[in-house]
């Protein structure tokens, strides 16, 4: 099962799109989570036949653009990741290339500054959209989020585990998720939950949270 579902899954969108895609991944030692998250969608992407490539953490910008020539480029919206990045070199590339700049939704509650600041910096240096793994009706009814929209930019969703919900049973529990408010590992319980298991994700991370 598990080999069919990866035949499935490999390279199911090639040819569908002309989307190249320059995705920032930090240093592990800087954050674990963002180097473990950027990595994982990089090789998904590359898997299922959507070009993508890192910006390494002290890469040149400009010979990744000359190199890879992206139409998207993904960083986060945090004040470590940004201030690797040439941003006057991003904007002289978008005078003669169609690229789009978007940056993680991050909320004041995960960030250690102020998010209408950090929104107009966004708009100073032509960032196009934000984006989030939340599910579409939980960001637009919380209004936190507001401010995104008030100013005008777009917003788009990186959308995988309400699908895999949607279609699979299955048992979800660990620290770190905001539902679970009680959890303790049982051994003699939880060893038979995770040797039936066909998938087992492991660490899952919010993007805003990296």
């Amino acid at each position: 099962m598990k080999l069919e579902l990866e035949k499935s899954f490999s390279e199911c969108l090639s040819g569908s799109s002309n989307e190249r895609i320059l995705i920032q991944i930090p240093d592990a030692r800087f954050s674990p989570a963002g180097y473990s998250l950027f990595s994982n969608l990089m090789e998904s992407l590359n898997y299922i036949g959507i070009p993508a490539r890192a910006l390494g953490w002290d890469e040149d910008v400009q010979k990744a653009l000359d190199q890879f020539k992206p139409t998207v480029l993904l960083s986060s919206d945090n004040h470590e990741y940004l201030r690797r990045i040439d941003w006057d070199v991003i904007a002289r590339y978008k005078v003669n290339q169609p690229l789009r700049v978007g940056l993680s939704a991050a909320l004041e509650g995960y960030e250690s500054t102020p998010l209408l600041p950090r929104l107009a910096w966004a708009k100073q240096h032509q960032i196009d959209f934000y984006y989030s793994y939340r599910d579409e009706d939980y960001v637009k009814t919380r209004q936190e989020y507001q401010p995104f929209f008030d100013v005008g930019f777009e917003r788009e969703r990186i959308a995988y585990l309400k699908n895999i919900a949607h279609q699979y049973s299955g048992f979800l529990d660990g620290p770190g998720w905001i539902q679970v408010k009680h959890f303790q590992f049982n051994r003699e319980r939880d060893r038979y939950i995770y040797a039936r298991a066909k998938s087992l994700i492991d660490q899952l991370k919010l993007l805003e949270q990296s």
